[in-house]
């Protein structure tokens, strides 16, 4: 799972997992210009990534140019990096299948279409109040399509996830119904259970969130986008480091939208 900041794309791309991921640019001149090029469903911050689908391919450097005894030799990068002025081109619709010739056609076509109007309206009329079990399960069908292969992606490529600190572990149900971060801390002369600090995120597959904290359920959510997981364990890091109780955490502190 790649966690772009852009809303939508990981899941809009998740057949390109290895798509190059670029991190906000710390300078603070570039980090405005970012951010008013960027989405803004909630705010940027440095620890974001966006992926190349959102630069223009002159903006990315791919390859080392060396020259050896008058010979260029052209070897590529392991990780592409940006020219320093490339900003993010401005949030794009999402692609329809059908291109904007076609319906300029179909347009023409409406003379001929109008004759049948009667024969729609039976239709939905027939839907509406002869099969009203059908209309529920078409309103359930979406939710499934759009959350399952959300979970998928993030299953599949779990361990892409960056950690906020090495005290922090990931598990993956082998039947595919959840997947797992954990933290677990132990105070050294401790010497009891006390001493022990454990902390859970679980991400079951249907989307839903939930948080403990020493045993306390701290956050339960529905999140169908499942953006972005490494910024939810880095608050709940930040939360404990502080010294902060976890338990008092809510989505406005962590500063991230499920809708």
């Amino acid at each position: 799972m790649r966690n772009c900041f852009v809303l939508g794309c990981d899941n809009a791309h998740r057949d390109n997992p290895r798509r190059a991921m670029f991190y906000i640019p710390k300078d603070p001149e570039m980090f405005e210009k970012w951010r008013e090029a960027l989405p803004k469903h909630r705010e940027l911050k440095l620890h974001d990534r966006v992926c190349e689908k959102h630069f223009r391919p002159s903006d990315i450097i791919r390859n080392w140019t060396h020259t050896i005894n008058g010979l260029t030799a052209v070897l590529p990068r392991k990780k592409p990096t940006l020219l320093p002025s490339a900003i993010p081109l401005p949030e794009e619709p999402l692609k329809r299948k059908k291109p904007t010739k076609s319906v300029d056609k179909d347009q023409r076509m409406v003379p001929v279409e109008i004759e049948s109007p009667a024969e729609r309206q039976v239709e939905v009329i027939e839907l509406s109040i002869c099969a009203p079990n059908d209309v529920e399960e078409q309103s359930i069908e979406p939710v499934v399509e759009e959350v399952a292969p959300v979970f998928d992606e993030l299953y599949d490529n779990i361990y892409d996830v960056e950690l906020p600190s090495p005290l922090w572990g990931i598990h993956r149900d082998p039947g595919r119904k959840y997947v797992a971060f954990t933290r677990f801390d132990w105070e050294s002369g401790g010497g009891d259970e006390g001493a022990l600090d454990r902390t859970t995120a679980l991400i079951e597959e249907t989307a839903r969130i939930r948080v403990w904290h020493k045993g306390n359920l701290a956050l339960d959510c529905d999140a169908p986008e499942l953006l972005p997981i490494a910024a939810l364990l880095e608050k709940i890091e930040e939360a404990i480091s502080r010294g902060d109780n976890p338990l008092e955490l809510n989505l406005n502190d962590i500063g991230m939208t499920f809708d």
